[in-house]
């Protein structure tokens, strides 16, 4: 029986919590709003509107995180302090927040449901994506000639959003987080209504990339229950970071010495050559480096490549964000294995697969895997019971 006592300061930890939680999920607005107008060719933010998205972003999160944190936990305490001070290093070494962003992001996920900052995160996505479709759409029909595209042997749109890859990458995986949300309820309806939208983003763009991702995806939930594919999904959720980034950084260090390395490289459109002449002009870097991503370099015979550009995620963390973050995902990917569910596991294999032709897997708020990943790790059982009423992994 509950006492009077008992009840108050139960309602006010309630209230409290709920009101938390409320912060988050604004934060979550701010920061995908954010990410996708940072790629808007329409909708052109000016650096101090974009400096308020940083901070408004950043003192929401720090707020979620201390009305939440149990600072009687003096050693977690210093551990988050210092993995806060470590991702700001590491932005301010590469001039670009998504470190910092993905950290503040996991440290303030205590006691949130991940299912609901999906949720926002997705319909936020698709109110900007709408925009933007719906402008290129008027565009085409009566300004064609003014709409801009690249032309690398085709005709690619990108609906006004930076380019064609980073378009499909913004539709996929919002698409993927519809699919997340409504696992349960999938079916061949829905799998037309996606396939649909996606492949009328797919013509647009030609994306490569993501149209293998999207087809491994719903072949991995239609072939779920064959126990082969359950071990399969299961060995490489957990250990399938390590090996990409073995292997991926092995080829970029001795690129030059594969015989086979120039035709994976064609296979993967220039990804592994970009990649090693990253690594031969800046190296590897422990907490992060600058690189001028983009810049145009003299024609190098040796790597074939005329541009500074890294699209492979393994690569990329090791030459621009640092080899530390690659361990604590590889570890928490481990680590996390015995909390995540069988349909966690699945998207987790997505985002492994993605991030062998794109860098945005460490994006938490892009590309989510990793935003399960870390609820799982820091609720644990908690997690489960919320998330998926269920005690078992």
């Amino acid at each position: 029986m509950i006492n009077n006592v008992e009840y108050t300061y139960l309602n006010s930890y309630y209230k409290k919590n709920s009101q938390a939680q409320m912060v988050y999920y604004l934060a979550t607005i701010v920061v995908v709003t954010k990410l996708i107008l940072a790629y808007s060719e329409i909708i052109v933010i000016p650096p101090i509107v974009n400096s308020i998205f940083n901070f408004t972003f950043i003192f929401l999160m720090a707020l979620k995180t201390l009305a939440t944190f149990n600072f009687k936990l003096k050693k977690i305490y210093v551990a988050f302090i210092l993995f806060v001070a470590m991702a700001l290093y590491t932005s301010i070494q590469t001039n670009s927040y998504i470190i910092l962003f993905s950290a503040m992001g996991i440290i303030a996920i205590k006691s949130m449901n991940v299912k609901n900052i999906i949720k926002i995160s997705f319909r936020v996505k698709v109110f900007w994506l709408t925009i933007h479709f719906v402008c290129f759409t008027f565009a085409m029909i009566f300004f064609p000639e003014k709409v801009e595209y690249s032309l690398i042997g085709e005709v690619r749109y990108r609906i006004f959003l930076s380019q064609p890859n980073t378009c499909a990458m913004l539709f996929l995986w919002a698409i993927f987080e519809y699919m997340y949300l409504n696992y349960e309820k999938l079916s061949f309806k829905k799998f037309l209504g996606c396939t649909f939208v996606f492949g009328t983003v797919l013509h647009i763009t030609k994306s490569k990339t993501s149209i293998i991702v999207y087809i491994l995806l719903w072949l991995l939930i239609w072939q779920k229950r064959r126990k082969v594919v359950q071990k399969i999904v299961c060995f490489f959720s957990k250990y399938g970071y390590v090996i990409l980034s073995i292997f991926f950084v092995s080829i970029t260090v001795i690129y030059n010495s594969l015989p086979f390395a120039r035709t994976l490289n064609t296979m993967l459109t220039g990804r592994l050559a970009g990649a090693a002449k990253a690594y031969s002009m800046y190296g590897f870097t422990m907490f992060g480096q600058y690189l001028e991503l983009g810049k145009k370099i003299e024609w190098d015979a040796v790597y074939g490549v005329t541009s500074i550009w890294l699209e492979n995620a393994y690569s990329m963390m090791f030459i621009n964000y640092g080899i530390i973050y690659a361990i604590l995902i590889a570890v928490a990917l481990w680590y996390a294995s015995g909390y995540l569910t069988e349909k966690d596991k699945i998207f987790v294999c997505a985002m492994l697969i993605y991030g062998i032709g794109e860098s945005y897997i460490v994006d938490i708020f892009l590309c989510f895997p990793l935003l399960i990943v870390a609820a799982a790790i820091y609720n644990k059982q908690e997690y489960l019971i919320k998330n998926y009423n269920t005690n078992d992994a």
